[in-house]
């Protein structure tokens, strides 16, 4: 729980703004190299700014899903969804 509280709110390196259109723009094309790995898009991508647990809320929301669709078409969403469940052939 000490962990979780500081890795998540108290972590002063924690960017606690309303995520912007650039943020939302990193996840997605952390989400299409990496899939699913919260903390290495967390590192990586975000270089600590963001929690994974914010990054993997962001994610699952539905203003991201709008934002997606509305950036890249009605599909895109579900498209990056199954690429990252199905392995690479």
């Amino acid at each position: 729980q000490v962990r979780d509280r500081w890795v998540n709110h108290l972590n002063p390196n924690i960017n606690h703004l309303p995520v912007s259109k650039e943020d939302d723009l990193l996840l997605w094309e952390g989400h299409s190299q990496v899939g699913k790995r919260w903390v290495e898009i967390s590192s990586k991508f975000f270089k600590g700014t963001r929690s994974e647990n914010h990054i993997k809320n962001r994610w699952y929301s539905a203003s991201f899903k709008k934002f997606i669709t509305n950036e890249f078409g009605e599909d895109s969403f579900v498209s990056a969804s199954k690429a990252a469940v199905e392995p690479a052939e």
